[in-house]
């Protein structure tokens, strides 16, 4: 599915981005937010990279090979340095990806590098991850969220709340200040491995509503908006100082279901969900066809996707037998949306809850605000009600 931008055609030294929300958190892994890794992935470096043509490239590790079928071994760049000055070593690589399934740090990615056994530090350019079983994918999901690199120094001489409001990385812009619902304010790194930024300074701008963010783009008033839904493609390609840019997003739009109560603990309720669901109808009248119905959990783009799979199904009548078999007698089911946070949400989450509610479920739509949503989840305080609609 493809994740558009709509860019000044213009060159500034202050670039100013209209985002659909503003960033929750700064401390990369706190969260795994879209608004918030457009940011952190720039703060911080990853071992790993993985640049539009989805390939892996070295980012703070030069080299990485595998020494045995449960050691990866990789070479860090030398002479890189954090915004505070302090040099990057494999003791930061080490405390950085151990911190990320600590129990105690309860960190939203602690999941992501749960084959890690142990990480081994011999010298201060050298990095051994030693995995449970044999691990091929380790080197693209250090590429991923979790995979920043934070300075163990500066993080454990001021402490997690303060380490999030003012950040310390070694990535190509530095933090300068956050107005929370204003502005996140970011300045290149001068002494960067990769090079300078061609732009002095950046510029967040939180604008939820649609109409906002593309009226702010045309008058000038920012360089980049994020989150622009299809309808309105042509009307940036059409004016004069506007472009669009499009890439592919390999990842998915799904729907996250609470299967702790009833009904949603029934497999065949949520087979019924899925069912009911016309995806070829979305994509062609919602997107206008810049877009694919998934065929099961792997995203087209990565490496594992497999063409040969059929899309998921729709069949309504098949969903009406799931309810009937499932016993459902009509229980509410409650979808909640962050309007503004994903492109076309609300009309996706409106549309789902038409068709479910043809084929017999009770659901109904809530509009939450996206920062409601993350504190809800980041403290597990997902009230008793079945379905959250976020990106995955």
């Amino acid at each position: 599915m493809p994740r558009r931008l709509g860019a000044q055609a213009s060159a500034r030294s202050e670039v100013v981005i209209g985002q659909s929300g503003d960033v929750s958190r700064l401390d990369p892994h706190m969260s795994g937010a879209a608004n918030d890794i457009a940011v952190s992935f720039n703060l911080f470096d990853t071992l790993v990279s993985r640049h539009v043509d989805n390939k892996l490239y070295p980012s703070l590790a030069t080299e990485w090979k595998l020494v045995n079928p449960t050691t990866w071994q990789f070479t860090l760049r030398p002479n890189v340095k954090f915004h505070d000055g302090d040099p990057l070593t494999a003791a930061d690589v080490k405390f950085s990806i151990e911190r990320t399934y600590d129990p105690k740090a309860k960190t939203y990615v602690a999941s992501v590098f749960n084959t890690v056994e142990r990480v081994e530090a011999p010298s201060a350019l050298s990095v051994q991850f030693v995995t449970k079983k044999p691990d091929p994918l380790l080197p693209a999901r250090l590429a991923y969220y979790g995979g920043q690199i934070i300075p163990r120094s500066y993080f454990e001489r001021v402490g997690p709340d303060e380490f999030n409001a003012k950040p310390v990385g070694s990535g190509p812009v530095r933090f300068v200040s956050w107005v929370k619902d204003d502005r996140l304010v970011l300045e290149a790194n001068p002494g960067y491995w990769g090079g300078k930024p061609d732009a002095e300074r950046f510029v967040f701008r939180p604008i939820p509503e649609t109409a906002g963010r593309l009226a702010a783009l045309l008058r000038g008033e920012v360089d980049l908006i994020t989150r622009l839904p299809p309808d309105h493609v042509d009307s940036v390609a059409r004016h004069p100082t506007t472009r669009v840019e499009g890439a592919l997003y390999a990842g998915l739009y799904v729907l996250v279901v609470d299967s702790r109560r009833p009904p949603l603990d029934d497999p065949r309720v949520k087979q019924a969900l899925s069912l009911a669901l016309d995806r070829e109808a979305i994509v062609k009248e919602l997107w206008r066809g810049q877009a694919i119905v998934a065929n099961g959990p792997i995203a087209k783009g990565d490496n594992h996707y497999d063409e040969s799979l059929p899309p998921l199904k729709h069949d309504p009548v098949l969903a009406r037998q799931r309810l009937k078999e499932a016993g459902y007698k009509n229980e509410e089911i409650f979808l909640e949306v962050n309007e503004g946070y994903l492109a076309n949400a609300k009309p996706m989450s409106e549309a789902a809850v038409a068709m479910w509610r043809d084929v017999g479920l009770n659901v109904k739509l809530e509009v939450v605000e996206f920062s409601v949503m993350m504190q809800k989840l980041r403290g597990g305080a997902i009230r008793a009600r079945p379905s959250v609609i976020r990106t995955a």
